[in-house]
């Protein structure tokens, strides 16, 4: 039997062989996989490493800036007395000047008060002839000239003869 070749034999060797091929298959995606996974990750570090120089650089910056700062403030801290003082006066002149807004806006409306009270004043100290000058003109008129316009002219016609 083991010279002779059943049928079930060459089945079987296509089998093997297709299983193999199909084995090989699967080890060529799974290299490619791990390759691009590898080329994905290399990708990843290469990003990072840039990163990181970024950073590096980043923190070199600012660490040369604060050594700069430091010594401004090493410069300042002498001033800083009289930036404080001119802070002060700054304040300090803000609050005067609000001080005397709020006085002119009381004397502006004490003056308004006292034009008020004077305007009344002269109102009342002018006489009343003056103050009612038509009414007084219209008295006048009437006592003097039209009642004795009636009496002597007797009726409406000494009214029309006088004029004004």
């Amino acid at each position: 039997m083991a010279g002779t070749k059943t049928p079930e034999q060459p089945q079987q060797q296509q089998q093997q062989q297709q299983e193999q091929q199909q084995q090989q298959q699967q080890q060529q995606q799974e290299q490619q996989q791990q390759q691009q996974q590898q080329q994905d990750l290399s990708q990843q570090i290469e990003s990072l490493q840039q990163q990181l120089q970024q950073q590096k650089a980043e923190a070199t910056r600012l660490n040369e800036a604060a050594r700069e700062l430091r010594k401004q403030q090493s410069s300042i801290s002498t001033d800083s007395g009289a930036a404080a003082a001119a802070a002060a006066a700054v304040k300090a002149a803000r609050d005067r000047v609000q001080d005397i807004q709020q006085q002119l806006q009381q004397l502006q409306q004490q003056q308004q008060q006292q034009q008020q009270q004077q305007q009344q004043q002269q109102q009342d100290e002018t006489p009343h002839f003056i103050k009612y000058k038509q009414h007084c003109d219209n008295l006048i008129k009437r006592k003097f000239f039209v009642v004795p316009a009636f009496e002597i002219y007797g009726g409406s016609q000494g009214l029309m003869c006088i004029k004004e």
